[in-house]
């Protein structure tokens, strides 16, 4: 009888380890926006999602707060350290993703212009070589994203 609810645990205990599942932690951040330069001035603005455009109107002293401007013209402090030279990782994946899928679509369409007769032609040729051009051209660009 032991054994046998030796069994059942081990099986009840080695399902719950294969019915796990995998989350992450979401690259969305709410920064707040207040009217001074500590944490104790008032919250004019409840939280700009990361990836907000902010136009710097001032640094403070120590630079550990920076005065913003919103695109709709609100304007208040917020810590420098939530500040960076380039948009978020999702938005560069959004533009990466475009630029990829129109790049598909003109190797698919010089592809299909290459398998036409009369592959004998100048402007024919030239289009074949297209295609590497342009995934070379979206490697490159892949590559300033990610490094």
């Amino acid at each position: 009888m032991k054994r046998i609810v030796l069994l059942l645990f081990i099986l009840a205990s080695s399902s719950q380890l294969y019915s796990a599942e995998t989350r992450y932690i979401r690259d969305e951040l709410y920064v707040p926006l207040r009217s001074g330069q500590t944490t104790q001035h008032r919250i004019v603005h409840k939280g700009l999602v990361s990836g907000t455009p902010l136009t710097i109107i001032a640094v403070s002293d120590d630079k550990l707060y920076s005065q913003v401007r919103t695109s709709k013209g609100i304007e208040g402090w917020i810590q420098t350290q939530y500040l960076s030279d380039s948009p978020a990782g999702r938005d560069l994946l959004k533009v990466a993703e475009r630029k990829l899928a129109t790049l598909q679509e003109k190797s698919i369409n010089s592809t299909l212009n290459n398998e036409m007769p009369n592959n004998n032609c100048r402007p024919c040729r030239a289009a074949a070589v297209k295609p590497q051009k342009n995934w070379t051209e979206l490697e490159a660009f892949l590559q300033t994203l990610f490094n």
